[in-house]
């Protein structure tokens, strides 16, 4: 996969609409880890059951020997949801809208991979989609600070 700087301009594919990219890993290049909130993983599952720029191949996570497509239970009934074939995009109150690969959903989950708080905050913004959905891992008012 790609590696693009988080919070650099998206690039990846032509948009109608300034993006910023997030989530772009790939070695050698280090990225920034730490404490998510415990809502961020099931709302970026519900996110990725809607993919956008969905591509015909898969990518692999270059960290772990995980299987691809990564696969996760998602939502009431433990739906099967893969990641590793397109994009999750959302926009935050700013209006500020940001592009990441669906892998993103793996890193945090598997490699602790702590996105930008502008990000976190969209994504948090884009879950009142899914208010009607209960997520594990508790509230918006759960974050916690990192180093």
């Amino acid at each position: 996969m790609s590696f693009y700087e988080d919070l650099s301009a998206y690039e990846y594919t032509p948009v109608d609409v300034p993006m910023k990219n997030i989530g772009w890993l790939a070695p050698p290049h280090p990225f920034p880890t730490g404490d998510s909130p415990g809502w961020l993983v099931s709302a970026l599952l519900l996110l990725a059951e809607d993919l956008e720029c969905v591509m015909r191949g898969v990518h692999d996570c270059a960290y772990c020997e995980v299987e691809s497509p990564v696969r996760f239970r998602s939502g009431p009934g433990g739906r099967v949801v893969s990641v590793g074939t397109g994009e999750i995009r959302v926009e935050g109150q700013d209006g500020r809208r940001y592009a990441a690969p669906s892998l993103v959903v793996h890193y945090v989950a598997a490699h602790r991979y702590r996105p930008p708080q502008d990000f976190i905050d969209a994504v948090d913004t884009a879950r009142g989609r899914f208010a009607h959905v209960e997520l594990p891992g508790g509230t918006s008012s759960d974050r916690r600070d990192i180093e």
